[in-house]
């Protein structure tokens, strides 16, 4: 089955440790994904594994406690991923036009590629990447606010996949850099001045490959108002945060 702590890049075996250093490490069952708590067939895990050590009986239950005064709910988060939005900029049409989440994984030691940047298309490392923020966030159309953390995770993103090829070129397209933290702005001029980023304040028009799976952006570019393009290897998008889905259960 898919790996979904690798955004879906990856498979793994169907009980699997939820994602590296988890805590406990214990062996988990995806419910949506197997096939006997489904459809009551297979069962070949339990078989595998020995007595007890799966247990297909186990039902949720109702923890009362007593003498609380509050409840704090740690939501975490979910990406926006409205795909009519993502379409627009070549997500799920282009292959070599993927999400930050995907990038991270992609760029990670214990991720499906152990670190080592490749296009998903033929394999090769990337030469150009750009990077294309504010996806469905700040918009009419998407969620109105933004994210608050794109632009350094960018940021990070583009100096860990320098590290590993320093001949990489990094292009950041955006409306407004918010990079209101302590060191925050220092960390993106030592991006810009030390990891070969450049920061474009730009709106993106359309995007479009050329025969090698290439992706070529046309963009406005705000500091001069000419039409332009580039032409880049691969393509990452900054799609923006939601509370997680499952907040309201």
């Amino acid at each position: 089955i898919t790996n979904f702590f690798d955004a879906d890049l990856a498979t793994q075996s169907a009980a699997q440790i939820a994602f590296p250093a988890a805590v406990p490490a214990a062996y988990r069952i995806d419910p949506s994904k197997c096939l006997y708590l489904n459809y009551e067939i297979c069962g070949l895990c339990y078989q595998v594994c020995g007595p007890d050590a799966i247990d297909f009986t186990q039902k949720d239950s109702v923890l009362s406690l007593d003498n609380v005064g509050a409840i704090i709910v740690a939501t975490g988060l979910d990406l926006a991923e409205d795909i009519h939005t993502l379409n627009n900029y070549g997500y799920q049409k282009y292959d070599n036009v993927v999400t930050a989440m995907e990038l991270e994984r992609l760029i990670c030691a214990s991720g499906p590629q152990e670190g080592h940047l490749s296009r998903l298309t033929d394999g090769k490392h990337p030469q150009k990447i750009a990077f294309l923020q504010c996806i469905d966030s700040r918009s009419q159309r998407g969620q109105l606010y933004c994210s608050s953390i794109c632009c350094m995770y960018t940021t990070k993103e583009a100096i860990i996949a320098y590290e590993h090829n320093n001949e990489l070129e990094s292009y950041v397209f955006y409306i407004d850099m918010r990079a209101g933290g302590k060191g925050f702005q220092k960390f993106l001029r030592r991006g810009a001045e030390e990891y070969n980023i450049k920061y474009i304040k730009s709106k993106i028009s359309h995007i479009e490959v050329d025969e090698n799976d290439n992706p070529i952006i046309t963009y406005e570019d705000y500091e001069t108002s000419e039409i332009k393009q580039l032409t880049v290897d691969l393509v990452v998008l900054a799609t923006c945060i939601i509370p997680s889905r499952g907040i309201y259960k």
